[in-house]
């Protein structure tokens, strides 16, 4: 009877086992499907914030911001005026600036540079060349040079063009030409410049007095960004915005309210109007031909291929 009443007792006991472990099974299966909001759709994504200069991360689930990529006081991020994964990041007071590549998933820095510099993007070309604006410090943190530096992707290596560029502002590549802009500090205007990829660099003025520094190759042709706000070239015109970011054949410009809102508007280049329009953005990434754009309550995403007009 004892050893009997002893295998009963076995028994139960390995059945309640049995039982917990299922049960433990089934929790965890269920914690870990699509169904469990606070498993897998808590996934971290990284969007680059264009007005406030801040890659931020938000929640897949919720789309919340949770926190900025880097949370340092006057640390921001910079991009290129064409969309790019590409950003440089730095500190307004103490540099320490780097190469970095973001993604949605996350940041990797590329190439790190001393102290006594700072870098911020301009243009790349058709070669995967890319174009910065490198500013040499002296050690009192006065302002030394600056220079046209050129980043290979490939080899991961920045490189300085002898090139004389007063107070560079900003670059465009079309063919074997550069095209720069510089701040004329006397005049208080803005000044454009024409030189050599190949050869020698010999430097050429085009224009003077200009209102503004900004410019632009889309389909290999020059636009400056005149005081009406517009995109113009010798042959046309296009719209611009308070941030213009080309990207294949579109134009995406943002808009910033007094509330610190922001809006996108899409401008197809080819058929010369507008296709989308939306309002109150946290930021957008974009792969390929898919816009991803990132709101408090939602994200959502759109095929550029598939947008014709408003």
């Amino acid at each position: 009877m004892r050893f009997q009443l002893g295998c009963k007792k076995i028994y139960v006991v390995l059945s309640l086992i049995i039982v917990i472990i299922l049960l433990f099974s089934f929790i965890k299966f269920k914690n870990s499907s699509g169904n469990d909001r606070s498993g897998i759709y808590t996934k971290e994504i990284y969007v680059l914030d264009y007005w406030d200069q801040k890659v931020k991360v938000y929640n897949q689930h919720t789309y919340k911001f949770i926190r900025y990529w880097k949370d340092i006081e006057n640390e921001f991020q910079y991009n290129f005026k064409e969309y790019s994964d590409i950003l440089t990041s730095g500190n307004s007071i103490t540099n320490n600036f780097s190469i970095i590549r973001y993604t949605e998933t996350g940041v990797k820095t590329l190439l790190k540079l001393p102290t006594n510099e700072a870098l911020f993007p301009l243009t790349f070309d058709n070669k995967d060349n890319m174009y910065f604006c490198r500013i040499y410090y002296n050690d009192d943190k006065t302002e030394k040079k600056r220079v046209i530096s050129k980043y290979s992707k490939k080899d991961n290596q920045l490189d300085d063009l002898a090139i004389d560029v007063g107070k560079l502002m900003d670059v465009s590549v079309i063919g074997k030409k550069i095209f720069f802009t510089s701040y004329n500090e006397k005049e208080q205007k803005y000044e454009l410049y024409e030189s050599s990829l190949t050869g020698k660099n010999e430097i050429k003025m085009i224009e003077s007095n200009l209102e503004d520094s900004d410019i632009y190759n889309i389909n290999e042709e020059l636009y400056l960004k005149s005081a009406e706000g517009k995109l113009v070239s010798q042959v046309k015109e296009y719209p611009s915005g308070e941030i213009t970011v080309a990207y294949k054949d579109w134009l995406l410009f943002l808009d910033v309210n007094e509330n610190n809102s922001q809006d996108l508007r899409i401008y197809s280049i080819d058929s010369e109007k507008y296709i989308y329009k939306t309002e109150n953005l946290n930021g957008y990434n974009l792969n390929g031909y898919r816009l991803t754009i990132f709101k408090d309550d939602s994200t959502k995403k759109v095929d550029l291929k598939s947008l014709i007009s408003i």
